[in-house]
């Protein structure tokens, strides 16, 4: 009986401290994924000007628009789907650009597109953009839906990237 205690005790033991591994690398991970940000980073301010789950925009895309004939075209494309006629948010294009993160069409609700942060490298701006898609066992509405978010930040020649991050959550 004593040894069986003691073989109970080892895997108690060792199946602890593997999972303090697992989440200790986890944190490893978490922390070097932040380290990627340079110590010249600059983080941008934003300003979210519309977000949404039912554009018209069907296709996933990352846009940037420097001009307001594009973004008047791409403004009529984001409200296509929508019940009401939203009104062209005003953007002065001399200090100021537009950031679109769409997610596409997808089959049902549930899902979502976030610009998280911008920032400031020596020759680029990189754009954080998050997707969230419901995890199994979510319950979600059964309707088309094409969630898009969308920001202005300073104008800036800078090449504009995209960093991409992807996670489903789960329901309770």
């Amino acid at each position: 009986m004593a040894s069986v205690l003691r073989n109970v005790q080892k895997r108690t033991f060792t199946t602890l401290f593997a999972g303090s591994f697992f989440v200790l690398l986890d944190c490893h991970i978490l922390a070097e994924e932040d380290s990627l940000i340079q110590p010249d980073t600059n983080i941008l301010s934003m300003e979210r000007i519309f977000t949404g789950q039912y554009s018209g925009m069907q296709q996933p895309n990352r846009l940037v628009v420097r001009d307001t004939d594009q973004w008047r075209s791409l403004w009529n494309e984001v409200i296509q789907n929508s019940q009401s006629t939203k009104p062209l948010p005003p953007v002065d294009f001399s200090h100021f650009m537009v950031i679109i993160a769409a997610m596409g069409m997808r089959r049902t609700g549930g899902h979502k597109i976030e610009i998280e942060k911008v920032y400031s490298e020596k020759e680029r701006i990189e754009v954080v953009v998050h997707e969230f898609y419901p995890g199994l066992g979510c319950m979600v509405t059964q309707e088309l839906t094409s969630p898009v978010d969308i920001v202005t930040i300073h104008r800036s020649d800078k090449i504009i990237s995209f960093i991409e991050h992807q996670k489903s959550y789960e329901c309770d």
